[in-house]
């Protein structure tokens, strides 16, 4: 009898270490993700840079606050727990996105994992932030 328990405990935390290994993946850091130039072929000035990086956080339900001429920091709060941070540095012709801070994401700062759904979440404000330089 003990070795059914035994080997039931051993099953379930192997599935369930499995299943933990599912929900983590390695972070996305987009890193210098080109600003295409106006329609008239002029680059962008700073200014125009960040209010596109802002309003592309907005679209997505981002919060973006200005931390310098060229940085914004972005919070996001999903289901009124789930929690990310990033910062955008940019400038006149690239932006990256880079992780800061993240609660209740299962983040592991060892082995720089995070659950899935944040970088769908980058991924899906990188979009939102390219969609703004094309209006």
């Amino acid at each position: 009898m003990k070795l059914k328990t035994f080997i039931f405990a051993a099953m379930f935390l192997l599935v369930n270490t499995e299943a933990l290994a599912w929900t983590s993946k390695p972070i996305l850091n987009i890193e210098d993700e080109a600003i295409p130039a106006k329609f008239d072929g002029t680059a962008r000035s700073l200014e125009e840079v960040r209010d596109a990086i802002a309003e592309g956080c907005r679209a997505k339900g981002w919060n973006p606050v200005s931390d310098s001429e060229t940085q914004v920091n972005c919070s996001i709060l999903v289901r009124g727990k789930h929690y990310a941070e990033v910062n955008i540095p940019f400038t006149e012709s690239k932006y990256s996105i880079l992780y800061s801070d993240s609660r209740v994401l299962d983040y592991d700062p060892e082995r720089k994992l995070i659950h899935r759904n944040y970088n769908k979440w980058v991924i899906l404000l990188s979009g939102a932030i390219q969609n703004q330089f094309l209006n």
